[in-house]
């Protein structure tokens, strides 16, 4: 591969010093702590491993008499088709607490996606059970409790993430800005983490939420913070950047799909499904890749680029280098990734002729 040019590099890390061009939060949300200690009480199976982490034994003395309450029965009826994976969190994070009013009224790609398209009936079900498990095991007061815990467990990431102007980075790389950036750490969630977006009258808002290490033996939550920024962070927001793009061009992307058929065992077994989906996460790899060598440096890039070819992600192959060597180089030619995409839907024609 060839080498980025020491002028983008120092154009980049420039930003580094100019600040952030939006206030990047991070906290742990109410929302997400009531939406996953529901999970939790119906044994939802997405969530963080470790046996020894305090606060789950804290949850579990502390709503011991609403381990029957209708919000953890529904759960567990309908998490699969309803409210699982990035789907919950996108769902609970259209609510306020404690009302529970609707903040933000839901796309029908998001109806489509809690399969509520055509009836919203479903949700707000669903609301009203979690609102009364809300307030009749006085959740808030839990989580009021627990404020000095999270400031505890947060510490270290903010400290860490403080250190880059994420925000500035990654608009700057892809050419689009956003209304806010939210990282949401989450003692419960399992180890890696899901990238919602939200869109308001003010644009879009972004939303990272990201668990702590499944092999902690400490009572306390871990997280990585070493790696937190590198390869959940960029990875998480970029998939904001990224989706859109292979959404707006799978009509001719699909044409391609039997180059699915080599890997599809490989990623399946690492949770992700069908040929769009990994589009998205293809597209955002390459741009994590791109991105931790001009941050981190050339020995992060190449350690991560290895992990994920031997992943099944072997289609960076072609994808890194257009973002290298033609989308970097040439910004007044490409403004944004959405202008190189011929040059990717070219690549993948190009690896057909490996599908037979």
């Amino acid at each position: 591969m060839k080498k980025i040019s020491s002028i983008l590099i120092f154009t980049l890390l420039t930003t580094l010093a100019l600040g952030q061009t939006k206030k990047l939060k991070i906290y742990t949300d109410e929302r997400i702590e009531l939406l996953n200690v529901i999970q939790y009480l119906s044994d939802y199976p997405i969530l963080n491993k470790s046996e020894n982490l305090e606060y789950k034994k804290e949850i579990e003395i502390y709503f011991k008499d609403f381990k029957s309450h209708n919000a953890i029965v529904l759960n567990k009826k309908v998490y699969r088709n309803f409210l699982g994976f990035d789907r919950a969190v996108n769902y609970i994070l259209h609510y306020d607490i404690p009302s529970f009013n609707l903040t933000t009224k839901f796309t029908e790609n998001e109806l489509k996606d809690l399969n509520a398209l055509k009836s919203k009936d479903s949700l707000n079900l669903i609301r009203n059970e979690f609102k009364d498990f809300y307030e009749k095991s006085n959740f808030h007061f839990f989580f009021k409790n627990h404020s000095a815990f999270y400031k505890k467990i947060n510490k270290s990431t903010i400290e860490e993430l403080n250190k880059q102007n994420v925000i500035s980075i990654l608009e700057k790389h892809y050419g689009v800005k956003n209304n806010s950036y939210s990282i949401i750490l989450a003692p419960l969630l399992h180890d890696g983490g899901y990238e919602v977006d939200i869109v308001d009258k003010n644009g879009t808002n972004l939303y990272a939420i990201i668990g702590p290490v499944s092999d902690n033996v400490n009572k306390t939550p871990i997280f990585d913070t070493q790696n937190i920024f590198s390869e959940y962070v960029i990875h998480e927001f970029s998939h904001s950047f990224c989706n859109p793009i292979i959404d707006k061009y799978f009509d001719k992307l699909i044409q391609s799909e039997c180059l699915l058929i080599p890997i599809e065992s490989k990623i399946k077994s690492q949770g992700y499904k069908g040929w769009k989906v990994c589009l998205y996460e293809h597209l955002v790899r390459a741009n994590e890749i791109v991105l931790n060598e001009i941050i981190f440096g050339k020995t992060k890039s190449d350690k991560l680029y290895n992990e994920m070819i031997n992943d099944g992600w072997i289609y960076l192959d072609g994808m890194v280098p257009i973002i290298k060597d033609e989308y970097l180089k040439t910004r007044n030619t490409y403004i944004t990734e959405n202008d190189i995409m011929p040059l990717i839907i070219k690549y993948l024609e190009t690896q057909k002729k490996n599908c037979h």
